[in-house]
């Protein structure tokens, strides 16, 4: 189970420490004007020494200190003494006067850290033995506000009892509007304008080293577990167990959470992040440790053995490190994309075998093998970066069709999508002049990806580095699966179909816009707006030019492919990495571009609202699986809401067209095809995200995820509203959740049954902050407010409420968002992985095949339709529908249910990936690896 960084937590924990200490402490010496040698503090920073004297000026002033804040002094001091205890007793055998002064120095903090915990009453609070973690459970901000006399209240309650002395015998004044409530001066007090990041300890240069030891410590030992995740998750595609998109979106998470964490100690540490300082200091650390860093010489068996000792350099990712500064080094030499001579020869990277036997290898071959394929990588991805081909309109495309929609919808990616910025970046540092330094510019978040992208080839080769038990191989017919794994896999059943179907992105998008342009011309004007059309010629030819297929395959642009002796296409194929990511980026894409779809042609909201009176009627006896699956995903969209119409069917389907021709979008549409919008803030009913858009929104860290974005039918939706609900019912300091909740239906036995759920879940767990956050009172974030505290200080952030910090640790957040993926693909709600380009066509069969029938079978009916002048083929699609819910005509619906049912198809033809044919285990797992 992987910790969530615990330099990250033990600051926020000191943040929020001082941030309760240093408002109250001020809002007592502004009550004592005169009464204190203390001034305010108006920076949020203080020293160490300082700690106990405010403590002790607080605890004067305060009946009870609020449990949470002595919960974080208690994190805070366990946060410490264990790291204390750990430094010592690696530099127990140093000689370094340096550590030893270090040493002292950090038992010196500890201890006043002690006498602060001591001087706010702390000892007593904890004298039956419970933990800091157990405490928290059950706080509420009310609660804890009762247990705290503010200065505020004082101050108010002696100038009321002043009023009524000098004041006896008159009658009581009404209150002049002009004098500040009691709430008022409480805010006046603590309005301090300092965030809460500005809220520090000011340590000297021995505790500052110190500090900067703990916070690179704790940020190589997430490293190491979050590779090891990544290493795993790669290795259930390899075998079938997982898809490559949702591991691609999943490693975004990971990249997220280590660029978190290196952007912490940049900003506490400024001009010490780069990757290669931290090198340095992780290698002293190792030096004045005794046993770590050995070079590992024999094959380590791994069963039943304790190896007492750590592989710093692949712990450190050290190996990939400098392949990378070998690299750019030996690029910038000529810059001609092509290797110097004396780096092939001495590496003979033109003789790399992708197909080599790794088993039958040593350790130093291996890790030869995998350096050979690093290099020859990063040479493929800067050359295809470079020599990437001007964007081209689609083939058939009508001239300056693209007008109408951006040149490129997936931005600059230039034939890498999803990995586009990290390319850039590489190919940034490959094109500078010879000899200038760059090492230290180089980030721990361009290393650790580059890490997972080396660790996804590996991995699917069968082959882990673990930095504590060695090379370890994965047994391929164990689980089922002797082929080998191919990384195009998935981008080719995504890309053309399986073999026993051509339904397909390549052959349904094209039907589409076809079929489109055919009506169009069929009905002598734009029934469907160019602009639509030409968006999905673009999209398809985006698509199918760059996804799984590299231009340096063909060699036109002179720059020949690194991988030529075996394939020509080996960027691709020998990147799983890339074909993840990259897929993961094109089902954002396409969701958006579909609710594009389903937001502008008629048939989607027509469609569903015939077949929802057909089935409420009774009219149609058995359910057809497409429609009813696609009305469960969109409910509130061809609705408006959870409710469905049990009658007026009519007037529910008239509000929805109103809504759909009010919003602004239609009249700009209308007006101008060119300033068509093709974002999704612009649909008029179809503006769902999916999980793709949502975790990119937010840089891929779920806790940033604001009320309004929430999805009800998440796993994380899920958890926070199960968090924040009492009895059931979503708390009033949340208004948009809990609106959110009552339109999408949210009730409150299924809150109640989903908190239970994953208060289960919890209870299982091993992660006590897991634990603690489903308990309660665990620190939260607040969805609407820039400011982070712990729960229970509503004395010092008025919006404040409980947040989304849910999962204690980061193996939770990684199988959270990789929950999330898989089920937005093939799971209860897949809502990317449904292909809607061919769900689109065939409600235009259905549209057509309903005229047709009623036109044959029942031309009394028909003829009402035509009643009106001048209809359009839109409008008399329109009118049809109307009068088709309006109806009583028992033949007129019987004919439409025969349509229905002549044509009905199940709901998994329409995914992209069959659901019984590739369903990930329910069950995490270990896969089984043995040492060599």
């Amino acid at each position: 189970m992987l910790e969530r960084n615990a330099y990250l937590s033990y600051k926020q924990s000191t943040q929020q420490l001082i941030q309760w200490l240093v408002r109250v402490s001020n809002a007592i010496i502004k009550a004592r004007v005169g009464k204190s040698d203390l001034s305010v503090n108006t920076t949020g920073q203080i020293k160490p020494r300082e700690l106990v004297i405010l403590a002790r000026l607080v605890a004067r002033h305060t009946k009870k200190i609020p449990d949470v804040v002595l919960s974080l002094l208690k994190h805070v001091i366990d946060a410490r003494t264990a790291f204390n205890k750990s430094f010592e007793a690696r530099s127990a055998l140093s000689s370094d006067s340096r550590v030893k002064l270090g040493n002292q120095t950090h038992a010196h903090f500890i201890g006043l850290l002690q006498d602060t915990f001591i001087a706010l009453r702390g000892e007593e609070y904890f004298a039956n033995a419970f933990s800091s973690l157990d405490l928290a459970i059950g706080l509420s901000n009310d609660e804890v506000d009762k247990t705290v006399e503010e200065p505020s209240q004082i101050i108010s309650t002696k100038q009321a009892r002043k009023r009524t002395k000098s004041g006896a015998g008159r009658k009581p004044r009404t209150r002049s509007s002009t004098l500040p409530s009691p709430d008022q001066q409480l805010d006046s007090m603590f309005e301090d304008n300092i965030p809460l990041e500005a809220f520090r300890f000011v340590h000297e240069d021995a505790e500052r080293r110190t500090d900067y030891f703990m916070a690179i410590f704790s940020f190589f030992h997430e490293w190491v577990n979050l590779r090891k995740q990544m290493q795993l998750n790669w290795s259930r595609v390899a075998f079938g167990k997982d898809n490559a998109a949702v591991i691609g979106g999943t490693s975004n998470h990971a990249l997220s959470i280590i660029r978190r964490a290196a952007d912490t100690i940049a900003q506490d540490f400024p001009g010490e992040d780069g990757f290669d300082n931290m090198l340095f200091t992780l290698d002293y650390i190792f030096k004045i440790s005794h046993g770590a860093g050995s070079s590992r010489s024999s094959p380590v068996i791994m069963t039943g053995q304790n190896i007492p000792f750590l592989d710093a350099k692949e712990a450190l990712s050290m190996h990939t490190f400098y392949d990378l500064v070998d690299f750019i080094s030996d690029y910038q030499q000529n810059r001609n994309g092509k290797p110097t001579k004396d780096m092939a020869k001495k590496l003979q990277l033109d003789l790399w075998n992708p197909h080599a036997d790794l088993t039958a290898m040593s350790d130093s071959s291996r890790l030869l093998w995998r350096r050979k394929y690093t290099i020859n990588h990063l040479y493929e991805l800067v050359n295809a970066w470079r020599s990437a081909p001007a964007a081209a309109s689609p083939i058939g495309d009508r001239q300056n069709s693209d007008r109408t929609v951006p040149v490129n919808l997936f931005g600059d990616h230039r034939g890498l999508f999803g990995l586009a910025p990290f390319a850039e970046v590489i190919a940034e540092f490959a094109m500078q002049k010879p000899n200038q330094a760059f090492r230290s510019k180089i980030t721990p978040a361009l290393v650790f990806q580059l890490q997972m992208m080396v660790d996804s080839f590996t991995a699917c080769r069968g082959w882990i580095e673990d930095p504590f038990k060695g090379h370890l191989f994965h047994d391929a017919s164990i689980h089922g699966n002797s082929q080998p794994y191919e990384s195009l896999r998935d981008v080719e059943t995504f890309l053309r179909g399986f073999p026993q179907d051509d339904v397909c992105f390549i052959s349904t998008i094209q039907d589409l816009y076809l079929r489109l342009e055919g009506e169009n011309e069929a009905a002598g004007k734009l029934v469907y707006p160019e602009a639509l059309i030409s968006l999905l010629r673009k999209l398809q030819w985006d698509v199918i030019r760059d996804l799984g297929v590299s231009h340096l395959a063909s060699g036109e642009n002179g720059t020949p492919s690194r991988f030529t002796r075996t394939t020509r296409n080996g960027l691709w194929e020998y990147s799983p990495y890339l074909a993840g990511m990259a897929l993961a980026k094109c089902l954002e894409v396409i969701f958006e571009v579909s609710m594009k779809v389903f937001d502008i042609m008629p048939e989607p909201l027509q469609i569903a609202h015939i077949y929802h009176k057909l089935i409420q009627t009774k009219t149609l006896k058995d359910v057809i699986s497409m429609h009813t699956n696609m009305q469960n995903l969109f409910r509130v969209y061809f609705f408006g809401g959870s409710l469905v119409p049990a009658n007026s069917f009519e007037t529910t389907y008239i509000e929805r067209v109103a809504a759909r021709s009010m919003h602004p979008s239609t009249r700009n549409l209308l007006k101008n095809l060119e300033a068509y919008d093709t974002s999704l803030e612009s649909n008029r009913l179809f503006r769902l995200k999916s999980q793709w858009a949502l975790f990119r929104d937010v840089d891929y860290n779920q806790e940033n995820i604001s009320d309004e974005d929430i999805s009800m039918y998440s796993h994380w939706g899920g958890l926070v509203i199960a968090r924040c609900s009492v009895n059931g019912r979503v708390p009033t300091s949340r208004p948009v959740l809990r609106d959110r909740c009552k339109l999408f239906g949210v009730k409150q036995e299924l809150v109640v049954e989903v908190a239970k759920h994953h208060r289960a879940i919890a209870d299982a767990c091993t992660s006590t902050k897991l634990k603690a956050f489903m308990g309660a009172g665990d620190l939260g974030s607040t969805a609407n407010s820039t400011t982070r505290g712990p729960v229970g200080f509503a004395s010092l952030s008025r919006d404040n409420h409980i947040g989304h910090a849910c999962c204690g640790d980061n193996a939770d957040l990684l199988y959270l968002s990789k929950a999330e993926y898989n089920q937005d693909i093939w799971g209860r709600f897949p809502y990317s992985g449904v292909n809607y380009f061919f769900f689109a066509t065939k409600l235009l069969d259905l549209s057509t095949a309903f005229k047709e029938e009623i036109e044959s079978n029942h031309k009394p009916f028909w003829q009402k339709v035509l009643m009106g002048k001048n209809l359009g083929v839109r409008d008399l699609k329109d009118a049809f529908t109307r009068m088709i819910l309006a109806t009583d005509d028992k033949k007129c619906l019987n004919l439409i249910a025969k349509v229905f049912q002549t044509q009905a198809q199940h709901f998994e033809v329409f995914l992209y990936w069959r659901r019984l044919q590739m369903m990930p285990d329910t069950k995490e797992g270990t896969l089984n690896y043995e040492a060599v």
